[in-house]
């Protein structure tokens, strides 16, 4: 029986620091060291320039990873939005995701929706972010 080999797309959410371009060769170099294991094909997809894999080939990953970023999870730049979406059809499609740090916020809020909780309080006015509690599914 052929074994397949595994397919990993990570999704990078932040630009390259002249440090980790010199000492790994990028991000994706630290990524790639710390999770590859022999016979696995990895590959690089620039988020924030709007670089995502095509729609019509996500069966043939068998995963990703959504990496930090500098920026705010819960920020509305566009790619952040679009990576939103994609995190849904991942999960549609039972696509294992590994996020980190901002990866992980991103995850989470894909799937908690957050919202404000407006109250008064003696004459001010108190705005918090809340999210909605929901049940996981279990297995």
């Amino acid at each position: 029986m052929a074994v397949k080999n595994k397919k990993f797309g990570v999704l990078l959410c932040a630009d390259d620091t002249e440090y980790v371009k010199k000492v790994y060769g990028g991000y994706f170099g630290v990524f790639t060291r710390m999770l590859e294991e022999e016979g696995e094909t990895w590959e690089l997809f620039r988020v924030t320039s709007g670089e995502f894999p095509d729609d019509d080939e996500l069966e043939t990953y068998d995963g990703f990873v959504v990496t930090g970023s500098r920026k705010d999870a819960h920020g509305t730049d566009a790619w952040i939005c679009r990576l939103l979406a994609f995190l849904k059809k991942l999960d549609s499609l039972k696509k294992k995701v590994l996020g980190i740090c901002f990866g992980h916020q991103r995850i989470v809020g894909a799937f908690v929706p957050l919202f404000l909780v407006i109250s008064f309080e003696e004459e001010t006015v108190k705005l918090e972010q809340k999210r909605e509690s929901v049940e996981l599914p279990s297995e």
